[in-house]
C-alpha cells in the first residue's frame, strides 16, 4: 500500500522536472493564473474547472496533512471528485438555497524551485489561494455587475494579476464595510410597490450560518497550461449559530 502510493505521487513529479518558465511558458502561467483567480475558484461550487485546464495525470490532495486522506489521479477522477465533493458541500455542510461562492482573499505565485509544505512538486510553477465562502458580514449580492477592479499580488512572481469586470468582482460583488452608495449599481432597489415583501415563494431567503475556509495549492504542468496537482488543505469552517470554529466532518450529512 505505502509503494503504490509512493508511485502514484512520482507520476508528477516527472511531469514538473525542468519547468522554469521560458517565454510561452510564462504567457501561460499567466493565463492560466487569470482563469484560476477570476473564473475557475470562485464559481467551483456550481461547476467545475474546465476540462482543457487539467491535465490528464492530474491529482487532487485532500487533506494531506490528515491521516487516512485519499489523493485521486487522473483527470477523469479528479473531476468526478470535485463533483461528489461539491455535491457533499452544497447539501449536507453548506446552507441550502444560498448559492454559495468562493471569495479569494490573497493569492500568491511561487515560481519553480521555491518550496512549500502543500507542495509536492519542487520545480513546478504553483498557484497558492487563501479562500472562504461567502459569509453574513459580506452581503453578498449575486446577481449584481460591478465595474470594482480587484487586484491580487503574486509573491515570488514579479507582478500583480488584475481582474476587471471578471469572476468575482462582477458576478459576485459584496458591499463595501460603509456599504454602497446611492449610485452604486450593487445597490439593490426592489421593483415598484415591492418594497418590505417577502420574494415570490413567501419565504425570506435563507441565511448564511455557516462559513468554510482554507486554502488551495495549484502546481502546474511543464508548459504551464494545465493543473497537475490540486491540494485542498486548512480547511476550517465557523459555525454562526454555534459561534465555533472547527474542522468540518464532511463524511457525516
Amino acid at each position: 500500500m505505502i509503494v503504490s502510493r509512493r508511485v502514484a505521487l512520482l507520476a508528477p513529479l516527472r511531469r514538473c522536472v525542468g519547468s522554469t518558465p521560458g517565454g510561452s511558458e510564462q504567457a501561460n502561467l499567466g493565463e492560466i493564473t487569470q482563469y484560476l483567480l477570476g473564473e475557475g475558484v470562485p464559481a467551483l461550487l456550481q461547476h467545475n474547472y474546465a476540462h482543457s485546464r487539467i491535465h490528464p495525470d492530474a491529482q487532487l490532495r485532500l487533506l494531506p496533512m490528515l491521516p487516512y486522506t485519499p489523493t485521486v489521479q487522473g483527470r477523469r477522477k479528479v473531476e468526478a471528485s470535485l463533483s461528489a465533493l461539491r455535491l457533499l458541500l452544497t447539501t449536507c455542510v453548506l446552507p441550502r438555497g444560498t448559492d454559495t461562492r468562493i471569495h479569494i482573499h490573497a493569492a500568491h505565485s511561487l515560481l519553480p524551485g521555491v518550496r512549500s509544505p502543500h507542495a509536492v512538486c519542487p520545480q513546478a510553477a504553483k498557484l497558492l489561494v487563501r479562500w472562504a465562502t461567502c459569509s453574513p458580514e459580506e452581503h453578498c449580492r449575486h446577481q449584481a455587475q460591478s465595474s470594482a477592479t480587484r487586484r491580487w499580488s503574486l509573491a515570488g512572481g514579479g507582478g500583480s494579476v488584475a481582474n476587471s469586470g471578471a469572476g468575482v468582482a462582477s458576478s459576485h460583488p459584496v458591499e463595501e464595510s460603509g456599504g454602497p452608495s446611492d449610485n452604486s449599481p450593487m445597490k439593490d432597489t426592489p421593483p415598484p410597490g415591492q418594497a418590505g415583501k417577502l420574494p415570490p415563494t413567501g419565504r425570506a431567503p435563507p441565511e448564511i450560518t455557516r462559513v468554510l475556509q482554507g486554502i488551495f495549492m495549484f502546481e502546474f504542468s511543464a508548459d504551464n497550461s494545465q493543473i497537475l496537482v490540486h491540494t485542498i488543505d486548512n480547511v476550517e469552517m465557523i459555525d454562526y449559530e454555534k459561534r465555533v470554529r472547527t474542522t468540518p466532518n464532511i463524511s457525516v450529512c
